[in-house]
């Protein structure tokens, strides 16, 4: 293969390579976002959610720290009983727990795919530089 050829080829591969680290880094920066249970304090608190809710704010805390467990795979269901209006009751109906069950597969799927395309991105680009700076 010609000089041209193998660099417009090491180049697509270091292209593909660099726009799968990029999407694996771009899905680490959401899930730590999105689990970050101070941003949702504070988001709870500056809209004073758990007061239109009815529940405490420990409450409203819990039941978001039950929610984020389930969907990381660290608890095996979201079953969480707190006040609400003064009345003890399970917070996520059958609905919620049903649709729950998707977005944890969505989410183990989408941790999945960050780490293949993690490893995989990172040891094609050690690979190129490792050729290319022999050849």
């Amino acid at each position: 293969m010609g000089t041209k050829k193998r660099n417009l080829v090491n180049n697509i591969i270091a292209g593909i390579s660099g726009f799968a680290l990029f999407t694996s880094l771009f899905l680490t920066v959401i899930f730590c976002i999105g689990f970050n249970r101070s941003f949702y304090a504070w988001q709870y608190a500056l809209g004073r959610t758990y007061e239109t809710i009815g529940m405490s704010m420990g409450g409203l805390m819990r039941s978001t720290d039950a929610l984020l467990d389930y969907i990381q795979n660290k608890r095996g269901d979201i079953i969480i009983r707190e006040n609400v209006n003064g009345i003890e009751r399970e917070i996520f109906n059958r609905r919620e727990t049903l649709h729950m069950v998707d977005v944890k597969n969505l989410y183990i799927n989408a941790m999945n795919l960050r780490n293949i395309l993690l490893i995989t991105s990172t040891s094609v680009i050690v690979i190129l530089c490792l050729i290319n700076r022999k050849a």
